[in-house]
């Protein structure tokens, strides 16, 4: 961390986010003129934030902004994949969106499914759950 508090160039931090500063990311992504625009993780998928951060100020402070937007990026890109899961090809849908993004589609149209087909059974239809997942 002395390396990184200690230096003017913000590309240091390159070597100290291989999973120690952010969860699974291997690199942030730069600019050429040096603004953070997004990350890489350690299975070399990439996204770029929404909106590129100035590493300038305190090291500690801009990282932080890092993170909020890693975060504020994510929640977008994961909202999106959800939206196009039930809307185009299963291969180009998987091809299209991040790893975690596809998990967490995944896990929230199961849930749906499972709550919707609940929701049957409830309204009588006994037969609910079984038409609902033999047809798969």
């Amino acid at each position: 961390m002395l390396c990184i508090l200690g230096s003017q160039d913000p590309k240091i931090v390159q070597d100290f986010t291989d999973g120690k500063l952010f969860d699974n990311c291997k690199e942030l992504l730069f600019t050429p003129t040096t603004l953070v625009q997004g990350m890489v993780s350690a299975e070399n998928e990439e996204f770029k934030f929404e909106e590129n951060i100035k590493p300038e100020g305190k090291v500690e402070d801009w990282l932080n902004d890092v993170e909020k937007q890693m975060v504020s990026s994510l929640k977008k890109l994961t909202k999106e994949c959800i939206y196009w899961y039930s809307k185009v090809n299963r291969h180009e849908w998987l091809k299209q969106h991040l790893g975690m993004c596809v998990i967490a589609s995944e896990i929230t149209w199961w849930s749906w499914r499972v709550e919707d087909t609940f929701d049957k059974v409830k309204a009588g239809n006994k037969k609910g759950m079984k038409l609902e997942f033999m047809k798969e």
